[in-house]
């Protein structure tokens, strides 16, 4: 039984570190989900504000439309005593006191709505300056994953960028050697035409200046059995 509660001990820290694996991989998404969550809980905070506010204005009319109509029919009521019609006056003072209890209910109302509204107020501007916040350091944190994916891709391919350079570079001196081939071959007909050329005295004075010896001592041999004969 031990090993069977530690086998399942194991299983489930294997699916922690899973779920753990996961919610890493998805860190940004998961922090831009939950931003946009707080925003719609903001946006209903609003509306919920806003329904407070048109309260409390509803309400301060009617405390606006009491205290008017109270001092109206008190005004009405010292009338009538001073004509001493004290039934009348009487009539009057009900409707007074009635509209005071009221009066009563409806600005401890309005009171009750200001001081929800103050406290609303302040969380939700307190909760919007830190959506705010938090969705710049989302900004930052999306710019940076940007650059570390940057890297990363670029650390991953500098092998093979360091292979295509290596190539290159023996491609260049192949090139380079297959041109200085040519020249020696270039250079070396020219040498063998230059060779060939002394081979057969096309290029040496020596032998036409022999040639001319040979001819003048021909004439001097002939002009020698002319002179004999």
């Amino acid at each position: 039984m031990k090993l069977v509660a530690q086998l399942l001990t194991i299983a489930r820290g294997g699916a922690r570190e899973v779920a753990q694996g996961v919610i890493d991989a998805n860190a940004l998404r998961l922090l831009e989900q939950q931003l946009y969550e707080c925003e719609a809980t903001l946006d209903q905070a609003r509306r919920d504000l806003t329904a407070v506010v048109a309260e409390k204005i509803a309400v301060r009319r009617e405390v606006d439309r009491l205290t008017t109509a109270i001092a109206e029919r008190e005004s009405r009521a010292r009338e009538l005593l001073a004509q001493d019609d004290e039934a009348a006056a009487l009539r009057l003072a009900e409707r007074i006191a009635t509209d005071e209890a009221t009066l009563q209910r409806e600005r401890a109302a309005l009171a009750q709505l200001e001081r929800h509204e103050h406290d609303v107020r302040g969380a939700l501007a307190a909760a919007l300056n830190q959506v705010k916040s938090q969705r710049r350091e989302l900004g930052l944190l999306k710019a940076t994953a940007h650059a570390q994916r940057a890297s990363v891709n670029l650390e991953q391919r500098r092998y093979g960028l360091d292979e295509r350079l290596n190539d290159i570079g023996c491609t260049t001196d192949r090139i380079r050697a297959m041109q200085q081939s040519t020249a020696d071959r270039l250079n070396a007909s020219r040498e063998v035409e230059r060779g060939l050329a002394r081979d057969m005295g096309l290029d040496d004075p020596v032998p036409n200046g022999g040639a001319q010896t040979d001819a003048r001592e021909v004439l001097n041999r002939l002009r020698a059995k002319q002179a004999l004969a």
